[in-house]
């Protein structure tokens, strides 16, 4: 592996599991080393330099992840560090403030102004185990910061963060890499890859395989190669995702089309009206679809069984889409509501 990473570069390390996210992350932070060069030539400098010591390298290289956030102070203290704390820590080396600890106001206004920046000042004298758990990424991120480092790693960051905590933590990262400190993101999840992420590395099997832009980089081709599935990437909103492209074998695995889509689709009619308007094809998959929902054996992408109808259709009109079927977009939508207007002006 050869990789180098320039100052303002944010860049996206991303791979499946056992591609070797982890092993490099543990030696960007010195917790292993790289096999010598035969030569004798650096085979890993950071900032410029080969040789660290690891307080001064903690000065330069923020860490975050969610191991840090499982394990914080559970050794010293049971967890019960309060928010200000787990943030002074930074400067210390440490998982908590203890007694042999100098600590001046100085550092305090350093951990404030820390916690500030990440909009987590609230939560400095509340204890880190009785915090949620996008509380305490950003304290940690916060911890991270106080150094003021030139570059952040993030190790899946938001792994046991909800949908709206998950949502926060990645405004906060983009704050960040706004701001100027140099974001480098390790994952396996596509959706982390924040739009300022002007870098993406593909890892397969302790190797990089891919390397370029984000556009270049996070296609439908290369992810479905690196991570052995067939898959379609979509981009909204600046951020990409990712979902299962419907080969047959990965079954209930199929992923539920976009909400835009799920009222494509009205059983209305006879079969012969139905078939003739949407097609043989579509007609046949919704109703499989639905039969399979009534005896609870339809699955949605996330494997948890279906029992709204409309997501019933939307999972047969996907299926019909990945057969070649043609299914109007939005024709099956306004026919719906005319019939439904002309049935309610018939009961006035």
């Amino acid at each position: 592996m050869s990789l180098t990473v320039e100052p303002g570069q944010h860049t996206a390390i991303l791979g499946p599991n056992g591609s070797g996210k982890s092993s490099l992350i543990r030696v960007l932070t010195f917790e292993d080393r790289p096999v010598a060069a035969a030569d004798g030539s650096p085979v890993l400098t950071l900032f410029g330099r080969e040789r660290w010591d690891v307080t001064e390298l903690r000065a330069r290289l923020g860490v975050v992840s969610g191991e840090l956030d499982a394990t914080f102070g559970l050794g010293t203290s049971g967890g019960r560090v309060s928010g200000g704390d787990v943030t002074l820590s930074g400067l210390l080396g440490s998982h908590g403030v203890f007694a042999h600890h100098d600590v001046t106001d100085a550092m305090r206004d350093r951990a404030r102004q820390a916690l500030a920046r990440v909009e987590a000042l609230h939560l400095a004298g509340r204890p880190l185990n009785e915090l949620s758990a996008g509380e305490r990424r950003r304290i940690l991120i916060a911890r991270a910061l106080i150094t003021k480092p030139d570059a952040l790693l993030l190790d899946e960051p938001t792994s046991g963060l909800d949908v709206v905590a998950r949502l926060r933590f990645m405004q906060t990262v983009r704050r960040l890499a706004r701001e100027g400190t140099t974001i480098i993101l390790v994952t396996h999840h596509v959706d982390e890859i924040i739009p300022e992420t002007r870098r993406v590395l593909l890892l397969q099997d302790g190797r990089v395989v891919a390397d370029g832009s984000p556009a270049a980089t996070l296609t439908s081709a290369r992810l479905s190669a690196v991570f052995g599935a067939p898959l379609t990437v979509e981009r909204a909103s600046g951020y990409y995702h990712v979902r299962f492209a419907g080969d047959p074998a990965l079954g209930s695995q199929r992923a539920v089309p976009p909400l835009a889509n799920r009222h494509e689709f009205r059983l209305s009619g006879s079969k012969e009206e139905r078939m003739a308007k949407y097609g043989k094809s579509a007609s046949k998959n919704v109703e499989s679809a639905m039969r399979r929902r009534k005896k609870g054996t339809l699955k949605s992408g996330s494997g948890r069984t279906v029992k709204s109808r409309q997501q019933a259709i939307a999972i047969g009109l996907s299926e019909a889409r990945e057969k070649g079927a043609k299914v109007p977009a939005r024709k099956g939508t306004r026919q719906a509501r005319k019939g439904t207007k002309k049935k309610a002006a018939r009961k006035k």
